[in-house]
């Protein structure tokens, strides 16, 4: 997946919409709604940056991980991503503090089915 696939994709999942306006002069742009308000950027490079930025991505990782199976699948993925062997012990805050945002992104896409080769 390119960065912006990934970005866009993360976006979604932190619920983001993508929209298409009717103009077609006008790009296509993303939409959050807040409990208050609601934000529109017009570019994907407007939009929290999950590849380089811990504090946009763990929030999202956070949220994914509330019950105990998706937490358990996406710690496996993590681990392969890391190169630890599956049944090797590994406490769950190592990992989630030595893999980088890139990584935290990927595993989080493939835990979910967006991840695309």
């Amino acid at each position: 997946m390119t960065d912006n696939q990934i970005i866009i994709e993360c976006a979604k999942l932190d619920g983001w919409i993508e929209e298409y306006p009717n103009l077609p002069q006008k790009p296509i742009h993303y939409r959050k709604e807040f409990p208050d308000r609601y934000r529109i950027v017009d570019d994907v490079r407007n939009l929290p940056n999950y590849l380089t930025s811990r504090d946009a991505i763990m929030p999202l990782v956070i949220k994914w991980c509330d019950r105990v199976e998706r937490k358990a699948k996406f710690l496996d993925i993590l681990k392969s991503i890391l190169e630890i062997p599956l049944g090797a012990f590994l406490h769950e805050t190592f990992a989630l503090v030595t893999a980088s945002p890139r990584q935290l992104c990927e595993a989080l896409l493939r835990a979910t089915g967006r991840w695309k080769d």
